[in-house]
Protein backbone atom coordinates (compact mmCIF):
# COMPACT_ATOMS: atom_id res chain seq x y z
CA UNK A 1 0.00 0.00 0.00
CA UNK A 2 1.23 3.49 -0.84
CA UNK A 3 0.49 6.37 1.54
CA UNK A 4 -0.91 9.54 0.00
CA UNK A 5 1.46 11.49 2.23
CA UNK A 6 4.24 10.96 4.77
CA UNK A 7 5.15 14.47 5.94
CA UNK A 8 8.55 15.01 7.52
CA UNK A 9 10.35 18.20 8.50
CA UNK A 10 14.08 18.60 7.78
CA UNK A 11 16.18 18.41 10.97
CA UNK A 12 19.65 19.54 12.00
CA UNK A 13 22.17 16.97 13.30
CA UNK A 14 21.18 17.95 16.89
CA UNK A 15 17.60 16.83 16.20
CA UNK A 16 16.07 20.30 16.16
CA UNK A 17 14.32 21.68 13.12
CA UNK A 18 16.39 23.24 10.33
CA UNK A 19 14.96 26.77 10.38
CA UNK A 20 15.70 30.34 9.40
CA UNK A 21 14.59 33.10 11.76
CA UNK A 22 12.53 36.08 10.59
CA UNK A 23 15.70 38.23 10.52
CA UNK A 24 17.35 35.80 8.05
CA UNK A 25 19.69 34.17 10.57
CA UNK A 26 19.95 30.43 11.23
CA UNK A 27 17.81 29.28 14.15
CA UNK A 28 19.95 27.64 16.85
CA UNK A 29 20.25 27.31 20.60
CA UNK A 30 22.59 30.32 20.55
CA UNK A 31 20.28 32.23 18.16
CA UNK A 32 16.66 31.40 19.08
CA UNK A 33 13.59 32.93 17.44
CA UNK A 34 11.47 35.26 19.58
CA UNK A 35 8.06 33.73 20.32
CA UNK A 36 5.59 35.45 17.99
CA UNK A 37 8.11 35.99 15.18
CA UNK A 38 8.08 33.97 11.96
CA UNK A 39 10.48 31.23 10.86
CA UNK A 40 10.95 29.28 7.65
CA UNK A 41 11.27 25.50 7.68
CA UNK A 42 11.37 22.84 4.96
CA UNK A 43 9.53 19.55 4.66
CA UNK A 44 8.85 16.74 2.24
CA UNK A 45 6.30 13.96 1.93
CA UNK A 46 3.26 16.15 1.31
CA UNK A 47 2.21 14.00 -1.63
CA UNK A 48 1.61 16.94 -3.96
CA UNK A 49 3.73 19.40 -5.88
CA UNK A 50 3.31 21.09 -9.24
CA UNK A 51 5.72 20.20 -12.03
CA UNK A 52 7.68 17.05 -12.71
CA UNK A 53 10.17 15.04 -10.66
CA UNK A 54 13.64 16.56 -10.65
CA UNK A 55 12.38 19.97 -11.73
CA UNK A 56 13.79 22.88 -9.71
CA UNK A 57 11.46 25.34 -8.04
CA UNK A 58 12.51 28.69 -9.48
CA UNK A 59 10.16 30.89 -7.48
CA UNK A 60 7.51 30.97 -4.80
CA UNK A 61 4.31 29.08 -5.62
CA UNK A 62 1.82 28.70 -2.79
CA UNK A 63 0.16 25.37 -3.53
CA UNK A 64 -0.59 24.14 0.00
CA UNK A 65 -3.56 25.92 1.51
CA UNK A 66 -3.55 25.84 5.34
CA UNK A 67 -7.18 27.03 5.33
CA UNK A 68 -8.29 23.98 3.32
CA UNK A 69 -6.92 21.30 5.67
CA UNK A 70 -3.85 20.77 3.53
CA UNK A 71 -0.42 21.34 5.08
CA UNK A 72 -1.40 23.23 8.26
CA UNK A 73 0.99 23.37 11.22
CA UNK A 74 -0.31 22.64 14.71
CA UNK A 75 1.03 23.08 18.23
CA UNK A 76 1.27 19.96 20.38
CA UNK A 77 -2.14 20.84 21.89
CA UNK A 78 -3.66 20.70 18.35
CA UNK A 79 -4.06 24.49 18.09
CA UNK A 80 -3.32 25.62 14.54
CA UNK A 81 -0.48 28.16 14.23
CA UNK A 82 -0.42 31.16 11.91
CA UNK A 83 1.10 30.13 8.58
CA UNK A 84 2.00 32.90 6.13
CA UNK A 85 3.30 30.70 3.29
CA UNK A 86 3.32 27.01 2.39
CA UNK A 87 4.53 26.03 -1.05
CA UNK A 88 7.49 25.65 -3.35
CA UNK A 89 10.93 26.15 -1.83
CA UNK A 90 12.79 28.23 -4.43
CA UNK A 91 16.13 26.70 -5.39
CA UNK A 92 15.21 23.17 -4.33
CA UNK A 93 13.79 20.22 -6.25
CA UNK A 94 10.08 19.50 -6.47
CA UNK A 95 8.84 17.64 -3.44
CA UNK A 96 10.48 19.99 -0.94
CA UNK A 97 8.10 22.57 0.48
CA UNK A 98 8.83 25.72 2.46
CA UNK A 99 6.62 26.68 5.39
CA UNK A 100 6.75 30.11 7.00
CA UNK A 101 4.89 30.22 10.31
CA UNK A 102 4.60 32.13 13.56
CA UNK A 103 6.67 30.57 16.34
CA UNK A 104 5.06 29.39 19.55
CA UNK A 105 6.73 28.19 22.76
CA UNK A 106 5.65 24.57 22.22
CA UNK A 107 6.52 21.81 19.78
CA UNK A 108 4.63 21.56 16.52
CA UNK A 109 3.72 19.08 13.83
CA UNK A 110 2.79 19.30 10.15
CA UNK A 111 -0.44 17.70 8.97
CA UNK A 112 -1.22 16.69 5.40
CA UNK A 113 -4.81 15.60 4.87
CA UNK A 114 -4.88 14.27 8.45
CA UNK A 115 -1.51 12.47 8.23
CA UNK A 116 0.85 14.00 10.78
CA UNK A 117 4.61 14.43 10.86
CA UNK A 118 6.63 13.75 13.98
CA UNK A 119 6.70 16.62 16.47
CA UNK A 120 9.42 19.19 15.82
CA UNK A 121 10.87 22.02 17.88
CA UNK A 122 12.20 25.46 17.07
CA UNK A 123 14.67 27.15 19.39
CA UNK A 124 12.73 30.04 20.95
CA UNK A 125 13.12 32.83 23.45
CA UNK A 126 10.26 34.65 25.26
Amino acid sequence: MVDIAAPAVFLNPDGNTAAINQDGTVNSQANPAPVGSYVSIWATGTGYFPGSDGQMATGANEFCDPELYFCPVFQSDRTQVNVSYTGAAPGTVNGVIQINFQVTATGCYLSVNGINSDFFDIYTTP
